[in-house]
């Protein structure tokens, strides 16, 4: 939500169709490149992994996502201080919506699930009805995932919208700017949560609607309200990504235990290193070239 209500629309709808291709078909290309590898690596009992595509490629969606603080720490490093805005934006924005996608690919494979039985029986008996069952069921989660982000969008621009609607319309709502304040942030939790149980994305969701809410709603409340929002969303931002590391700090430190069941393979991590950076790399090389060519 942090994500979408602060940014600066003005940059990031400029350069809106070279972040649209790094995040949705680059994260795509470097989840799919990441599978296809990992599945591979299973044939030959290179890795210690199941032989299920749906697990793979739910690995190479997990792994294709970035993480923006991250991003951010190093692009406020004094190393980029020559590099142009577009770029950076480009950096960011891409940061942002990839974790989206990633997500909604991740759960697209997890609800996909049963492609991974249906390749194996086509790859070991080599029918024809498999071939082009494995053709039908690839088709059916590319549109699952199409249709996934469309309501997600629609989800995020009805809440956002709506709200905005409530503090345009019912002006007498700037004398009470903690009223405000709930309106706001209710109304991006209820969003969340329908997105969520028509099986959408509540990421993608509440991104929209940020971005909906700083584009119209920001500028209906009063200015107390909208300076606490701004506060109050980047602290509830940095609080949850703290969370996060500490948990995943935690989960590393106990992993490294004698009695844990968690194991280190590191074939599989040099893998996964190799076939993310070939993934990404590929990513970026062919979006860029794209978007070099239709920007001329």
């Amino acid at each position: 939500f942090n994500a979408g209500y602060m940014l600066e629309h003005g940059v990031f709808f400029r350069n809106m169709l070279p972040i649209a291709g790094m995040a949705y078909l680059g994260t795509l290309i470097s989840a799919v490149t990441i599978g296809v590898g990992l599945l591979a690596a299973t044939k030959f009992d290179l890795v210690p992994l199941n032989n299920d595509a749906s697990q793979s490629f739910m690995i190479g969606a997990l792994l294709s996502s970035t993480d923006p603080i991250g991003v951010l720490s190093v692009i406020g490093s004094p190393a980029f201080e020559n590099v142009s805005r577009g770029i950076k934006t480009v950096i960011l924005g891409e940061s942002i919506l990839n974790d989206v996608v990633a997500i909604t690919l991740f759960k697209t494979f997890e609800n996909s699930g049963w492609i991974g039985q249906e390749i194996n029986d086509s790859s070991t008996s080599g029918s024809k009805n498999s071939q082009n069952k494995v053709y039908r069921d690839v088709m059916f989660t590319f549109a699952r995932f199409v249709y996934t982000t469309i309501l997600s969008v629609i989800t995020g621009i009805a809440f956002g919208l709506g709200t905005s609607s409530i503090s345009l319309k019912f002006t007498i709502l700037r004398n009470f700017s903690k009223l405000e304040l709930v309106i706001t942030f209710v109304s991006a939790y209820l969003c969340y949560c329908i997105a969520e149980i028509t099986e959408a994305s509540g990421m993608l969701s509440v991104f929209v609607c940020g971005l909906v809410l700083s584009h119209y709603h920001k500028y209906n409340i009063s200015k107390e309200a909208r300076i606490t929002s701004n506060e109050l969303s980047a602290v509830s931002s940095l609080l949850s990504e703290a969370v996060v590391y500490i948990f995943l700090g935690m989960t590393a430190a106990r992993s490294i235990q004698k009695n844990e069941n968690l194991q280190y393979n590191f074939p599989l991590i040099f893998l996964c290193l190799g076939l993310c950076l070939m993934g990404r790399g590929l990513a970026v090389f062919l979006i860029g070239l794209c978007s070099s060519s239709c920007s001329k």
